[in-house]
């Protein structure tokens, strides 16, 4: 019987390093029986891709140029736009006739070898979005619903891997709302040196750490014993010491023990270095390595996640969301996202129009009828000097 958790894991593997997303498609495609899979994110504002990652087709520059120029006819795409967050095939949206009427198929899906689609679209923001799409040829047999609801279990992993990698490649680490955005995620977050002394650790984290269930600290470093034996602290510095590109290591995945009666944590440890153009929040000679580690029992998704997903909330919308259904006042919640007030108003306003509610109060109790997902989130006081363990 085919098992889902190795996609998944190289999934939280390609975050952390650029070169293992081709792996991660290829396993997608077999995993669906699909020709080929594909990754981008789109600028929606300007109809352009503002990149692509394609396994199983060999498409020329020309021809993902030609796609580009149609995109905008590209009948899918508006519908899959409406479906954000949601598992869907090009069937279950339109007609065969509609599609295969498209100057978009006749110029590019079927010259490319496309028949039929699979996919996922994550709202960026309200210029762009990310996608993620399997793809069969006319040879092949149509998605169907059981392929939608199996793609349905990795997309909380992928709206959140997206996210990571987004919020790991800009995320300020002087800033509130960078530790607010890995504070919100159903995933441990740490980020360590080589020692194993504890930067940061976002909420589930921390929870994590309390628990003393295979992961802990003595008050500085991490512990943990993995299945191979080796400590916690062994990997991380075997994930900073190994071979590095200018984006840092590639992730290393492995499990960590617990009790005899519980699942191990899945952890993915790589190295990072802070961004030249940031100030560091440790000497530049230091390295850091940010572990990645999934509590097989628990809930994939955060109340702010499952807001994303269910109403198609941008990341912002959905925090705001989240603080305002926790009693903060939309000026204590714009101050805790680094927002004006006028700007947390616009975000309400378009909660409001994609939640159908009318009012804050039926927005509270539209999110606490959600499941509690990981609860409040505490505030957190970001150091200007290059602390010595922020947990």
């Amino acid at each position: 019987m085919r098992t889902v958790l190795p996609l998944i894991d190289a999934i939280y593997e390609a975050v952390l390093d650029n070169d293992k997303w081709p792996a991660m498609l290829e396993l997608a495609a077999d995993y669906f029986e699909a020709r080929g899979a594909q990754i981008g994110n789109s600028d929606l504002a300007n109809s352009r891709l503002s990149f692509s990652l394609v396994h199983g087709y060999d498409w020329s520059a020309e021809h993902m140029l030609r796609y580009e120029a149609l995109m905008s006819e590209d009948p899918r795409l508006e519908r899959f736009r409406a479906n954000p967050f949601k598992a869907v095939h090009c069937r279950m949206l339109l007609t065969e006739e509609e599609l295969h009427d498209s100057r978009v198929y006749k110029e590019v899906l079927s010259v490319g070898g496309v028949e039929y689609s699979m996919g996922v679209n994550f709202i960026e923001n309200e210029r762009a979005i990310s996608y993620f799409l399997l793809l069969r040829d006319a040879t092949m047999p149509p998605f169907s619903e059981q392929d939608c609801a199996d793609l349905a279990v990795l997309v909380p992993h992928l709206a959140r891997a997206l996210r990571l990698q987004r919020e790991l490649d800009t995320i300020s680490f002087e800033k509130e709302v960078g530790f607010g955005a890995l504070d919100s995620m159903a995933l441990a977050v740490v980020i360590a040196d080589e020692n194993g002394s504890i930067d940061f650790a976002n909420l589930l984290a921390r929870r994590l750490l309390e628990r003393r269930d295979g992961l802990s600290t003595d008050g500085a470093t991490l512990e943990g014993v993995s299945e191979s034996g080796a400590s916690l602290v062994q990997h991380i510095r075997a994930a900073i010491d190994g071979p590095r590109d200018g984006c840092g290591a590639g992730g290393r995945a492995f499990r960590l023990n617990r009790s005899v009666a519980a699942e191990p944590y899945l952890v993915v440890v790589s190295s990072i270095a802070a961004p030249a153009s940031q100030l560091s929040w440790k000497p530049r000679a230091a390295r850091l390595a940010v572990l990645f580690i999934r509590d097989p029992e628990h809930p994939d998704e955060s109340r702010v996640e499952l807001l994303q997903r269910l109403y198609g909330l941008t990341g912002s919308e959905a925090r705001l969301s989240d603080l305002i259904a926790l009693g903060m006042t939309l000026k204590r919640a714009a101050e805790e996202q680094g927002l004006t007030e006028a700007s947390a108003r616009e975000y309400l306003k378009r909660v409001f129009r994609k939640t159908g509610v009318h009012s804050q109060p039926d927005l509270v109790r539209k999110v606490m009828s959600l499941p509690p997902g990981l609860g409040p989130v505490p505030r957190v006081h970001p150091r200007r000097s290059a602390p010595a363990n922020r947990y």
